[in-house]
Parts: C-alpha cells; sequence; structure tokens
C-alpha cells in the first residue's frame, strides 16, 4: 500500500505578516554592510538579517525557517518549499551570506546531507552573493574566548530559539571576517535586539 504524503504545513500567519512589515519598513536601508547569518538544520534553521551602522551592530529581522529541507525522498517539493522561503529573505539584497557548515562524526544520519543540500541550494540559487561557510568551533571559540562564557550558559536565559541567536552571532562573524577587524558589541545588546526582531513568537508568548 503506497504512503500517503504528508500536507504541507502553511508558515504561521504572524510570521508571514512580520516579515511584509519588516520588509516594507526596510531597517536596514542605512546599514553599511548587511548579512544574512545562517545556522542550518533540517527540523530548526535559524536565520537572520544583521548589518552594521557607524559601527554599530544590527539585527534587523530572524526567524526559524519554515520550509527547510528536511525530505530527501520528495525533494522536488522539499526544494520548492525551502526555494521560495529563502528568496523572501534574499529580497532584502544581503551582500553576504554566512552560514555554519555541518560536520558529523559516526552515524549522522541524513541531516549532513540535508544541511548540505540547502548549503548547496543557496550557493547555486545566488552564486552572484558573496558566501562564506565556518565551522561550529571556529566562530564559538572565538565568542567564548572574547566574552569568558559558553554559549550554553546563555541559551536557557533566551526568550528566542538557540538557533535563532546562533544565526545572528553568525551574521556577527561574517561582518568582522569581512572587515577584517573585531566589532565592539555587547553581548546582552544582540540577545535583546533578537528577541526584539524575531519574526515568530517568543517562548514566554506560547
Amino acid at each position: 500500500m503506497a504512503k500517503r504524503k504528508a500536507k504541507a504545513t502553511k508558515p504561521p500567519e504572524d510570521y508571514l505578516q512580520n516579515f511584509r512589515l519588516v520588509l516594507e519598513s526596510c531597517p536596514w536601508q542605512n546599514a553599511d554592510k548587511l548579512v544574512l547569518g545562517c545556522d542550518p538544520g533540517s527540523k530548526n534553521f535559524g536565520i537572520s538579517l544583521v548589518g552594521i551602522e557607524d559601527g554599530v551592530i544590527r539585527v534587523y529581522a530572524n526567524s526559524v525557517m519554515m520550509y527547510p529541507v528536511n525530505n530527501l525522498v520528495d525533494f522536488n517539493a522539499a526544494y520548492t518549499g525551502f526555494e521560495k522561503e529563502l528568496k523572501l529573505w534574499m529580497s532584502a539584497k544581503p551582500q553576504g551570506i554566512v552560514a555554519e557548515r555541518f560536520q558529523t562524526r559516526g552515524n549522522g544520519g541524513p541531516l549532513i546531507e540535508q544541511v548540505s543540500a540547502m548549503l548547496g541550494i543557496m550557493r547555486g540559487r545566488y552564486h552572484a552573493t558573496p558566501m562564506k561557510l565556518t565551522i561550529a568551533s571556529t566562530w564559538k571559540n572565538r565568542f567564548n574566548r572574547r566574552f569568558g562564557t559558553d554559549l550554553k550558559e546563555i541559551y536557557p536565559e533566551l526568550d528566542v530559539q538557540p538557533h535563532q541567536f546562533d544565526a545572528a552571532l553568525i551574521g556577527v562573524f561574517g561582518i568582522e571576517e569581512g572587515l577584517q577587524e573585531q566589532v565592539d558589541y555587547d553581548i546582552q545588546d544582540i540577545v535583546a535586539q533578537v528577541e526584539a526582531t524575531s519574526l515568530i513568537r517568543l517562548k514566554s508568548e506560547n
């Protein structure tokens, strides 16, 4: 007996409405640099628009993607949903994409394939936009050394999903890499910005 295909899940209306409002207001119009920070995952794909204005880091919007590629069997459908949602984020015209690439040890299942597929789609679809890939230990160790703390200690205090916060920090990492200099910022300010610009409901609102 053939398996029934699962019905596609529609993004929450508040997510779409919030996205439209952000795109209309274009808060990044005065940004000196604007990047799309990505923390890929098959279930929780953190994504964030991060910029710098007059030396100040700004987080303009962030979320967990509604349509990550999590089905390699029905890949055409998975690709269509992911590419359509990615197009919304890229309509902000970031000057670069910064994403964490996935490393696995032992049997990681299909996750590494799913993440690699999404990174490949991003590179192929937006080949004119510079893209930098990094591994978790590179950007996280830099953060931990700089602030003398471990991100694992911050995650429980967040009112957003950790992947949203990570995507913003990956964006900051990308800006510093592009400028080849360290940008001064306060970690609690980044936390506050991520929570204030989340396009999906905060944990305390659920």
